[in-house]
């Protein structure tokens, strides 16, 4: 992504870093997940977890703890999160 700094590549859109900041916070980590084909089916059966317990987790409406629990389990086994 390219960021205002004045130095913006021809034809391209600059994206202002609290835009940027602003999509991560929205939509978390599924995007990214699934741009390297981790679906929710996928991470369920990696980290062995049900789908929607994953779901609830890009919804953000799992337990923080319990979030916090998957996240370290996505890290350990070298996703990009």
């Amino acid at each position: 992504m390219y960021f205002v700094d004045g130095n913006v590549p021809t034809g391209r859109v600059p994206v202002c870093l609290s835009t940027e900041r602003s999509f991560a916070r929205r939509y978390g980590w599924e995007p990214t997940l699934a741009r390297h084909g981790y679906t929710p089916k996928i991470l369920a059966e990696l980290l062995g977890v049900k789908q929607a317990e994953i779901r609830a987790l890009f919804r953000q409406t799992l337990e923080p703890d319990r979030a916090r629990e998957l996240k370290e389990q996505m890290l350990a086994a070298g996703l990009p999160v």
